[in-house]
């Protein structure tokens, strides 16, 4: 339960629409908190921390342990993307995380070449034969959880759904990541200034191709069941943030809450 979690929500977060749309100058600096719970306990605490004009875009994501779980293994993620925006497409360049669970750090580094396979360093790396290896030419035109979430949060705000798909590449793992739209409701997390009232309701669809243990099939039935996210423009920042996601685990539902928006640079919450 506790090593699941994190990976999970990085890569079910990539919520939007078809096409990402170019940041607008000047610069902008954004926020989020979210809280992780399963059965009303908070097990993770998560920030997204983003900044990006019309050319370039970093963003970062830190999850740690809280509660029982803290005790258990005192999990801590940390991953960071940076790239560019091209013609309305995002291009990422080079992609860290550092995976820390029982003391025990794990570094995956993913430098992107245009189109083709990115170079990747896993530091210390798994034993022979953990999973099997993700076959390069699956690895080209993939795009790391982090740039595949700026892609779909930066939509035009005048989109009328959310209509996403992406290949999904974290140096390890290889998933097709795709969001069907299924109507639109109060905005859970309305109470963060900036957010709009209604949100778009999306079934998150996550097909693993590649990379993935065995026993992940034995615990999680394929296909996986859809995740529900809910996704909400925020005026200000120009960009559609998630405002809850909800998705099933061999435990039970787990959420992901947005509890706080700040924004510099051109607005503040």
């Amino acid at each position: 339960m506790t090593r699941k979690y994190p990976a999970l929500i990085l890569v079910l977060a990539a919520a939007g629409a078809a096409r990402a749309a170019e940041p607008a100058a000047p610069a902008k600096q954004l926020e989020a908190d979210y809280a992780i719970t399963w059965l009303g306990v908070p097990v993770y605490s998560g920030k997204f921390a983003i900044a990006w004009n019309g050319e370039r875009y970093r963003m970062r994501f830190r999850a740690e342990a809280e509660g029982v779980v803290r005790l258990a293994a005192n999990t801590t993620v940390e991953w960071e993307t940076t790239g560019r925006v091209a013609k309305g497409r995002v291009e990422p360049e080079r992609f860290e995380q550092a995976n820390t669970f029982r003391r025990q750090t794990r570094r995956i580094t993913l430098v992107f070449n245009g189109k083709s396979a990115p170079a990747v360093s896993v530091v210390p790396p798994e034993s022979p034969g953990k999973r099997p290896p993700v076959p390069e030419p699956l690895k080209a035109g993939a795009l790391d959880p982090l740039s595949a979430t700026f892609a779909a949060i930066a939509m035009p705000l005048d989109a009328r759904s959310c209509g996403y798909s992406a290949k999904v590449f974290e140096g390890l793992r290889r998933t097709d990541v795709r969001l069907e739209h299924a109507g639109t409701e109060r905005t859970p997390a309305h109470r963060i200034g900036g957010l709009d009232r209604h949100a778009f309701v999306c079934l998150l669809h996550a097909k693993r191709l590649a990379g993935y243990e065995e026993k992940h099939f034995r615990q999680n039935p394929d296909p996986l069941p859809p995740a529900i996210l809910w996704v909400a423009k925020h005026e200000g920042a120009g960009l559609w943030l998630p405002a809850q996601l909800r998705f099933e685990s061999q435990f039970g539902p787990i959420y992901a809450r947005l509890t706080r928006v700040k924004l510099t640079n051109g607005g503040a919450q």
